[in-house]
């Protein structure tokens, strides 16, 4: 008998709450605007530059590494890595997903390649924190590759950065302090 009494009540409670008939949603959404989702990009990549140059050193024991580059092939990231072992020149070609040398091959070491610094991987900022800087100066932009390099002393991220306001931006990031160093919009 009290149930027979308490359903009206029951029924205006359920209605007040949001759980009455839903109406299927046929409106068309508005398209969502454009910004990186920390998950796609150069962050799908599972295998870090750190293990790249773990990677190298197997391969290379007494390898000095010149430079670490991430770009897209295709669909797919891939890593290249220049180093210098014993008076040859190396380039290396790193699956960014799984830790295998898809290619390596070597010449004679040119005297500007003996001359270039080597990377000093010691004390550096994550490459998420590198990527947390730029995207706070370019806030629309989608971190399309990286490379680390240095020069002068300074080992720096150089970025590339596609944006809507911006179009593609080449940032140079201080690997250790995370000082912006340069900011060059580029034209493709």
């Amino acid at each position: 008998m009290k149930f027979k009494r308490l359903w009206p009540l029951f029924l205006v409670l359920l209605l007040l709450s949001g759980c009455g008939i839903v109406q299927p949603n046929t409106a068309k959404k508005a398209a969502a605007p454009y910004r990186q989702d920390p998950s796609q990009g150069i962050f799908t990549a599972k295998v870090s530059g750190k293990q790249v140059a773990r990677l190298v050193h197997k391969e290379l024991p007494h390898a000095q590494l010149l430079q670490i580059s991430l770009t897209k092939h295709g669909r797919f990231y891939q890593y290249h890595v220049q180093a210098r072992q014993h008076q040859r020149y190396y380039h290396l070609a790193v699956n960014a997903m799984q830790p295998i040398i898809t290619k390596k091959t070597h010449t004679k070491l040119t005297k500007q390649n003996a001359e270039r610094a080597t990377l000093n991987l010691n004390g550096l900022k994550s490459l998420t924190t590198i990527k947390q800087i730029a995207i706070s100066e370019i806030n629309d932009g989608h971190i399309v590759g990286y490379t680390l390099a240095r020069q002068r002393q300074i080992t720096y991220y150089e970025l590339l950065i596609h944006s809507r306001a911006h179009h593609t931006v080449r940032m140079r990031i201080d690997a250790k302090r995370g000082n912006i160093l340069e900011r060059q919009q580029v034209d493709e």
